[in-house]
């Protein structure tokens, strides 16, 4: 079936609206498979229709079920069901890779100049969308999801950030890596059409104190390039995970020798700032900010372990035990996002 142009779709309502766009989806192949319902459920009689493989360890209960629901209400294209997860006033949703987004004064407004349409447009691709992991509680997450090749000529694996107030969405952002979606990004504005703040002025950040202290002890680790104080933040057996260069480091030590190795380069790196925090007390993420064009910002998900999990009564400090982030690198060189991949290697 012929694939859907996602700024073809998009193209009416940006001109009604500039700054305004919907959140992209994600499906597996086997999107035909039925699920059972996740734990929670029954409060979203919607959540029956997508397989069942989100990773829900570090999520409250109440949230992984939210966030089954709003995924398979976009895998139906159930505009009034997909609706109902929003605020009904003021919300924002942005799409770091294509420049564009904004913030919304009402749900209706969004729906009736973004989603109605997009959801019309999607429904006749055959595309799905199902969600893979969500970190987070009833305050924020992180949640990991993918685009089928149905919606936009290929697979997207994003990194969103969700912002809930009283059990509604009032902030999403989407992080992905654009390089090879040509097609989507062909008629992107420039960097400097995106706000710095991304709709963060109409949010307070709710997450855990927990989650807090450690994105702000990692980002400011990274920034002023301390590489011992950003590896002693994980555990021995950690997963380091940078989905734009396939790359993943397995284990405290070779994490820090990697970040001794590529931190200098990476854009999550020097000069890097923590924009948001989201999440709980068993992990969620924050999203960073850079002053460089070509990658200005993206997002990094954490989970960490529990203090129930060490035997020794005398640690009390919990450790990240998953790090995973993505940028989009679609306007630096293939040549310089091949030798980042190339810093994985151990000399």
């Amino acid at each position: 079936m012929e694939s859907l142009d996602r700024r073809t779709l998009l193209g009416a309502a940006a001109a009604v609206v500039p700054l305004a766009v919907l959140p992209a989806l994600a499906s597996p192949a086997a999107a035909s498979t039925e699920a059972s319902q996740p734990a929670g459920s029954a409060t979203y009689p919607h959540a029956a229709v997508l397989p069942n493989v989100l990773e829900t360890s570090h999520a409250a209960r109440e949230t992984a079920a939210l966030i089954h629901a709003y995924y398979t209400a976009k895998s139906r294209y159930d505009i009034d069901a997909f609706i109902d997860f929003f605020n009904p006033g003021q919300m924002a949703y942005f799409d770091s890779p294509l420049h564009i987004g904004g913030v919304f004064p009402t749900r209706d407004v969004f729906r009736d100049q973004i989603m109605g349409p997009t959801l019309e447009g999607w429904s006749k691709t055959g595309g799905k969308s199902y969600p893979l992991r969500v970190i987070g509680d009833a305050t924020s997450a992180v949640v990991l999801f993918r685009n089928t090749p149905e919606l936009f000529g290929n697979e997207v694996r994003i990194i969103s950030s969700f912002t809930f107030e009283h059990g509604k969405i009032v902030r999403v952002l989407d992080y992905w890596d654009g390089r090879r979606n040509d097609e989507a990004l062909k008629n992107r504005p420039p960097n400097t059409d995106n706000p710095r703040n991304l709709g963060t002025e109409i949010v307070r950040e709710s997450a855990d104190p927990a989650i807090k202290t450690f994105a702000r002890h990692l980002g400011s680790a990274l920034a002023a390039s301390d590489v011992d104080s950003a590896a002693a933040l994980f555990s021995d057996d950690a997963l380091f995970e940078d989905m734009t260069t396939r790359t993943t480091i397995v284990g405290r030590p070779a994490i820090g020798r990697y970040l001794t190795r590529a931190l200098s380069r990476l854009p999550y790196g020097p000069g890097s700032e923590v924009l948001h925090v989201l999440g709980g007390k068993q992990g969620g993420g924050y999203e960073w900010v850079t002053h460089d064009e070509r990658v200005p910002n993206g997002i990094t998900a954490l989970q960490l372990d529990r203090v129930s999990d060490y035997k020794h009564p005398d640690v009390r400090t919990p450790k990240i035990t998953r790090l995973t982030t993505v940028w989009d690198a679609s306007l630096l060189p293939d040549s310089t996002v091949q030798s980042l991949a190339a810093l994985s290697i151990e000399p």
